[in-house]
């Protein structure tokens, strides 16, 4: 039985990127390299059956009925655009990754300009080591609603494809999608509080918990090799999405302020750090 997935933000930012732009050390023992790629294989292997084409195609709009909910743009609780990204290490620069991804959606979703949040996530894939020379699919200008989709969902394929032979992109994948999910019920968390808990609002949260389903099932996904499940399961990643999860499904139809509270303490203690100023 399918289930219904909540990539849209995540989409969204490759579609952009698709119009605007057209690291791990080596190991030293050949059979040790020989083992990681063998994980690397199998992992994406995984994801591939995680990540269905059928589930994509109905996420587009999605995240649109943040505006039913009658919520708004506030770009001060996005993250910051510059002097947080040289002090932070490649673990935590795979999960800001996402959180921009999913500011551009949010951004885009209300008409704002994303330029400086695309640059900022430049500068960040530079430090990782992110690969110039992918085989990006490329959308015209004028390309149509479907076009879009399709293009997207061809860019997340070969991003799976490509991490199996680099760590990279795998933990870009991985973590960018953990990170974007961070910063969706952290941007849900900040504007319920302040414009109410609507029953729009209500079935706005409701209907994305499948977001925290899928992107659990990402980082278990590697769980069945002990040392990669180290490298992607970094700072109780799994714990954090449960912890999330946990309330939205309790409290289905019914989410609260009180709720709303508990589901921000809990994403401020990974979120903080991580838009901390540089000193």
């Amino acid at each position: 039985m399918k289930r219904p997935a909540v990539f849209f933000a995540f989409i969204v930012s490759l579609v952009l990127e698709l119009f605007l732009f057209g690291g791990v050390a080596p190991f030293s023992v050949a059979a040790e390299a020989k083992s990681r790629t063998e994980a690397l294989e199998a992992a994406a292997e995984r994801l591939v059956q995680i990540v269905d084409e059928e589930e994509l195609s109905q996420l587009f709009g999605l995240l649109e009925k943040m505006k039913d909910a009658g919520l708004s743009w506030n770009g001060e609780i996005t993250v910051p655009r510059s002097g947080i990204v040289a002090c932070k290490t490649p673990d935590q620069l795979y999960v800001l990754w996402g959180m921009y991804a999913l500011d551009v959606t949010y951004a885009n979703l209300f008409g704002k300009k994303i330029e400086e949040i695309l640059a900022a996530r430049m500068e960040l894939e530079e430090r990782i080591g992110y690969p110039r020379d992918l085989p990006i699919p490329r959308l015209k200008d004028n390309s149509d609603h479907d076009a879009k989709k399709k293009g997207a969902i061809a860019y997340l394929r070969m991003m799976i494809e490509e991490s199996k032979k680099n760590p990279v992109l795998l933990n870009t994948f991985l973590g960018g999608f953990y990170g974007s999910t961070l910063e969706l019920f952290y941007l849900f968390s900040k504007l319920g509080i302040a414009a109410g808990v609507t029953p729009e609002f209500v079935e706005l949260v409701d209907v994305h918990l499948p977001q925290l389903r899928i992107t659990f099932d990402m980082l278990d996904a590697c769980s069945g090799d002990g040392e990669l499940a180290q490298l992607l399961d970094v700072e109780n990643r799994k714990a954090v999405v449960t912890s999330i999860m946990t309330i939205v499904k309790e409290k289905m139809g019914n989410i609260t302020e009180e709720d709303l509270r508990n589901i921000l303490a809990i994403v401020e203690t990974v979120r903080n750090p991580l838009v901390a100023p540089c000193n």
